[in-house]
């Protein structure tokens, strides 16, 4: 499961996933959210975290894996990648020190700070 969703994560993004610390990942969607020429590579990093999240409730669910049935953030179904991507590059800038944690780890935290599982 964990070699599946590690998959998805840096299968999305291979053009920043050498060097994928949340700073790195949120200049680049920085740099797309002001119009510039990554957001594809934003996009992609960011749309792999949220299928990631979606993927592993859904199999925990399947499988009846009741003690691992946790999402890690309950944001609606609406939220769009672009919004997601914004929250993330917000939350960096509130939280720098987490520059240097993995890109997915700190987008997930960003995400449950702003959509909690209640």
């Amino acid at each position: 499961m964990w070699r599946l969703t590690a998959l998805l994560i840096w299968g999305a993004l291979p053009a920043v996933a050498q060097n994928s610390n949340a700073k790195t990942v949120g200049n680049v969607c920085q740099s797309a959210l002001n119009g510039g020429a990554q957001l594809s590579s934003c996009s992609g990093y960011v749309r792999g975290v949220l299928d990631a999240n979606q993927l592993w409730y859904t199999a925990a669910l399947k499988e009846k894996h009741f003690s691992l049935l946790a999402q890690f953030y309950c944001a609606p179904e609406t939220l769009q990648t672009k919004d997601a991507a914004k929250l993330f590059v917000d939350w960096l800038k509130q939280n720098p020190n987490h520059d240097t944690d993995p890109a997915a780890n700190a987008i997930v935290l960003a995400l449950r700070d702003k959509y909690p599982c209640k």
